[in-house]
């Protein structure tokens, strides 16, 4: 699907009039908070540990899995491994900007808004040809899964909307999760062609920052971290969410479960997961997720949605 300048793939070079000017990172995420604010969003605080772009928040996940009727939106930095580049990616980072709302139940129109609110007119993408793609998308780690459309402007991904039929392995009422990639948005709306050179345009001084942070991480994740400990610190969080579910401690013990994942993460980014092994933790972090969603809503039959669970598919990540 398109829709964008009738000879093509438009010639962008920076922001026309009404678009967005200065920083259009920050002015993006306040323009897309506000935006599911206004259609009867809660802002949620951000998640304050270390969150995967493939993972979802305590919060996300409980509302996910508790079956009742939620209405959310949060801004939330996000770290990713596999997109370790050392500062010298384009478009791939390590650390990240989103925004996600997660809504249950689903407006009919929901879609149609979601679409609406990345052709506004103050985020500067207008004139971007816009593309759509189906995906069978899923958190491996949490059991989490659901189909839904990955969207591309100018042919940089830069959103997913998805609407979520798992939690722990288990089918739960479908709800409607829309991510969107800050950076990469503002990327498209600023008509700059690399990360580098739009955290130059934002400041310089910040610009330095990033640099040196993406290529200290990179560096940290991918060389000096022990694979050893890795698995070590993977296996204490893992017995850390075994010890809360024992205690009937869903909040705790899902926190131990993201502190898994991400060893988890960086063990696949560095190719150090034995095919065995990897199954393995995969399969009981999926366990545990599943723990922490019958301790907030014991499993109950759901109709025909337990033929809907989610399939294995294209990465998707924003």
């Amino acid at each position: 699907m398109s829709a964008g300048a009738a000879d093509g793939r438009p010639n962008r070079t920076g922001p026309g009039p009404g678009e967005v000017s200065g920083d259009p990172v920050s002015a993006i995420a306040a323009a897309l908070v506000d935006w599911w604010t206004a259609d009867g969003c809660v802002v949620l605080d951000p998640w304050e540990g270390e969150l995967g772009t493939r993972s979802l928040s305590p919060q996300a996940f409980f509302g996910l899995a508790g079956g009742e009727p939620v209405r959310w939106v949060s801004r939330q930095v996000v770290r990713q491994p596999s997109e370790a580049r050392y500062g010298r990616s384009p478009v791939r980072q390590v650390r990240s900007t989103q925004v996600r709302a997660l809504l249950r139940p689903a407006p009919e129109d929901l879609f149609a808004r979601f679409l609406a609110s990345l052709r506004r007119r103050e985020l500067g993408l207008l004139d971007c040809e816009l593309r759509l793609r189906p995906t069978d998308w899923r958190v491996r780690d949490l059991g989490v899964g659901g189909v839904g459309w990955l969207v591309l402007l100018d042919g940089l991904l830069v959103a997913r909307f998805v609407e979520l039929r798992a939690a722990g392995g288990v089918p739960v009422e479908p709800a409607t999760e829309i991510t969107y990639g800050i950076e990469r948005l503002g990327l498209v709306a600023s008509g700059h062609r690399s990360l580098p050179r739009l955290q130059d345009a934002r400041c310089r001084v910040l610009a330095a920052q990033r640099r040196r942070e993406e290529q200290e991480l990179s560096r940290h994740l991918l060389e000096v971290l022990d694979e050893g400990g890795l698995m070590g610190r993977l296996e204490r969080a893992l017995a850390a969410a075994e010890q809360a579910l024992e205690e009937r401690l869903a909040v705790p013990a899902f926190e131990a479960i993201l502190r898994g994942i991400s060893c988890a993460e960086v063990l696949r980014a560095r190719g150090a997961f034995r095919t065995l092994r990897e199954a393995r933790a995969g399969r009981r972090l999926t366990e545990l997720s599943a723990g922490c969603r019958v301790l907030v809503a014991p499993a109950r039959p759901l109709g025909d949605s337990s033929e809907r669970g989610a399939t294995a598919g294209e990465s998707g990540d924003v």
